[in-house]
């Protein structure tokens, strides 16, 4: 490829992956590979940033954690990082998002495909330092996505909070309840008999 032909790729991906501009899912789902990754929150484009150590720890201790109750009590699967088409709710524009861990009852488990997924029965969001938690407007940015998802039809949502070694927990309707210090956290209706302490959790 010839410098010029590069320079009219560039410019080209500038014009098509507009963050100020609002995107109908046909239009994410069609959108160039220009190295990042991106969410789509009420028809606006989010790019997430690759995480940290200490966001991937947490992530992964409640990842294995998940799979391993999953293998005497197969009641749903869980996905890492993957996309979950949300639809249009709340406001009428589209929202794909690819929460860090995104759990389906097995009822609604749908067949392998190339697609994103429905709404997850549950859905957990380890909030970076470096972004979700580096000041309160994008801590509230972040606790509204957790709203999306209940919009959705997602049952429980769960804020990871490494920083403060707390966790929020949303339901519909619901005031948030926070855990702290030695509590446990509970996959309550959704995976019955799922317990991890805190403290092990963010050791």
């Amino acid at each position: 490829m010839s410098p010029e032909t590069e320079t009219e790729v560039e410019i080209e991906l500038e014009e098509i992956i507009d963050l100020e501009r609002e995107y109908t899912l046909e239009e994410y789902v069609a959108l160039p590979d220009d190295g990042n990754t991106y969410e789509l929150i009420e028809g606006k484009l989010v790019m997430r940033p690759v995480t940290r150590d200490r966001h991937g720890r947490v992530m992964s201790r409640l990842y294995d954690a998940m799979r391993d109750f999953l293998k005497t009590k197969p009641v749903g699967e869980v996905w890492l990082t993957t996309g979950f088409n949300l639809g249009k709710k709340p406001n009428g524009k589209d929202n794909v998002l690819g929460p860090d861990l995104g759990f389906i009852i097995a009822s609604r488990v749908p067949p392998e495909a190339n697609e994103y997924l429905p709404y997850p029965d549950l859905a957990i969001e380890v909030w970076s330092r470096d972004s979700d938690l580096a000041s309160p407007s994008k801590l509230a940015k972040a606790r509204k996505k957790l709203q999306i998802y209940l919009a959705a039809g997602t049952t429980l949502a769960w804020g990871i909070n490494p920083k403060n070694k707390t966790v929020e927990i949303y339901r519909q309707g619901q005031p948030p309840k926070i855990l702290s210090g030695l509590a446990e956290l509970e996959g309550e209706e959704l995976l019955p008999g799922f317990k991890i302490n805190l403290t092990d959790l963010f050791k």
